[in-house]
């Protein structure tokens, strides 16, 4: 590819983003977000009452005001992209159930397109879960917040005096519809999960190959060193995994590579996975919910970090 060619295909990138930040911006305002400053207005179990803080415009803790015996322990949410809080409400009632406060992290399309940003974000989630002095946490990442997730680890990695302690604090895992397999399958994933129409998707996949070949050792060789952390270092706790064959944001066959090199390589790691032959994206609680609060209620009972455990 010619010099003209990159540069025109970065400028025709540029464009794309402020359209899809746009429209990114009109979707989330169609969306009405049910939660105010305060108190919620609907309790996930009667006689208990949520209060919530915005610790930033991507981070909110909401925390039982009962919890006291908890008030240690925490599950980070990592969601996934445009969810809509009616949707997100309904995983963090389960844990609320539970007797357990949540942060929700709410990742971008920018933290995965441009890594650095990403980084950022993951810092922050470290930076809050320290100072807040949770000890206890479980982690539910959904798709790309998977990624967000990953960045978390990695940072604990690269900075151990600071937050290599976040490793030893995470008691138990829920890897929901995980955009995983080839740069082909992770970009087709990501050009799915966009508004617009399908007329788009294609020139949106030719302007992101262009785009990655030119930012190389920022996003694709920086998505190899995380897909090794998350291949080959894995926090081995009770770690439970949700996926479909119907999902096209994740290749099942790379998936269940990484289980059976898991379960190889860390013989006493507690694995279990479910797949469905059809399901939606981010929707498996809706589409098979008995199944998977089965899944999600023996998971939560092996990781021993519930008040009826």
């Amino acid at each position: 590819m010619t010099h003209r060619a990159l540069s025109c295909g970065c400028g025709i990138f540029r464009r794309w983003k402020g359209s899809l930040l746009n429209a990114q911006r009109s979707f989330s305002s169609d969306v009405p977000d049910k939660l105010s400053h305060g108190l919620s207005n609907e309790s996930p179990d009667e006689g208990r009452e949520v209060s919530f803080v915005d610790i930033s415009k991507l981070m909110r803790l909401r925390s039982l005001n009962d919890s006291d015996k908890n008030s240690k322990k925490i599950v980070i949410i990592f969601d996934w992209l445009y969810a809509k809080p009616a949707a997100v409400d309904k995983y963090c009632n389960l844990y609320h159930a539970k007797g357990l406060d949540v942060l929700t992290v709410k990742g971008r399309l920018a933290h995965f397109l441009w890594p650095p940003t990403g980084y950022e974000l993951a810092k922050k989630v470290l930076k809050f879960i320290f100072r807040d002095n949770r000890d206890e946490v479980l982690v539910h990442a959904f798709s790309v917040g998977a990624y967000i997730y990953t960045l978390c680890l990695m940072i604990s990695r690269r900075e151990p005096e600071q937050y290599g302690a976040f490793r030893d604090k995470v008691k138990g895992q829920v890897f929901d519809s995980v955009v995983v397999g080839s740069y082909d399958h992770m970009s087709t994933g990501i050009a799915v999960a966009l508004p617009g129409t399908n007329a788009l998707k294609k020139p949106i996949l030719q302007i992101m190959d262009v785009y990655y070949n030119k930012t190389k050792e920022t996003t694709r060789d920086e998505y190899d060193k995380l897909v090794d952390l998350f291949k080959a270092d894995p926090i081995t706790v009770p770690t439970q995994l949700f996926y479909s064959y119907s999902d096209p944001m994740c290749y099942v066959p790379a998936m269940e590579d990484i289980i059976k090199n898991w379960h190889r390589c860390h013989p006493d790691f507690d694995v279990t996975s479910k797949c469905w032959n059809k399901s939606i994206h981010a929707a498996h609680l809706k589409c098979h919910p008995e199944e998977y609060l089965q899944h999600w209620e023996e998971w939560i009972q092996r990781t021993k970090i519930t008040q009826d455990e």
